[in-house]
């Protein structure tokens, strides 16, 4: 069984699913906060569009190393498929979260990606929501309000961090 997404190298959905339903159990045992961060490249079919999909594959691989190299090493970042992605951060507020996700927002949309002879400027929506508010039933459940947040993000404009508060 695959673990890590081909194009990125990131844990794929499934390692995810491993590493959230582990967090989870700790989270319910020791009551502390973990985060969820679910993000999303703004307009991405677009750029797949105009550009081409090694143009868009290649933006997803730099961010992914982006994504890597802003977080703690104790974080987790997975692609969860197209553009989507997901930091699991532990022993985190959903507030220091949100901070991250901001940070994170504004170091992508000030970065220039290049692919060959283009170069071009991304924005991302970030939703943050917290594992410990959530009494949930299944690990869908868990990625609802991150992607409630994100949706919400998206709705108000794009290329902005929502937090989901219970």
């Amino acid at each position: 069984m695959a673990y890590y997404d081909p194009l990125t190298d990131l844990p794929n959905r499934r390692l995810l699913e491993s590493l959230l339903k582990r967090e989870i159990a700790s989270v319910q045992r020791y009551d502390y906060e973990t985060v969820i961060i679910m993000l999303d490249i703004d307009d991405f079919k677009q750029i797949n569009d105009a550009y081409g999909h090694p143009v868009g594959d290649s933006i997803l691989i730099q961010l992914a190393d982006l994504l890597k190299n802003n977080v703690r090493e104790s974080d987790t970042v997975a692609r969860l498929g197209g553009e989507e992605f997901i930091i699991l951060m532990p022993h985190t507020s959903v507030e220091e979260g949100y901070l991250l996700a901001e940070r994170i927002r504004k170091i992508i949309m000030e970065n220039s990606f290049t692919v060959g002879a283009a170069t071009l400027r991304i924005t991302s929506s970030f939703g943050v929501s917290s594992l410990r508010d959530i009494n949930g039933q299944s690990l869908e459940d868990y990625y609802f309000f991150a992607d409630k947040a994100l949706y919400l993000a998206k709705q108000r404009g794009k290329n902005r961090v929502e937090k989901h508060v219970t």
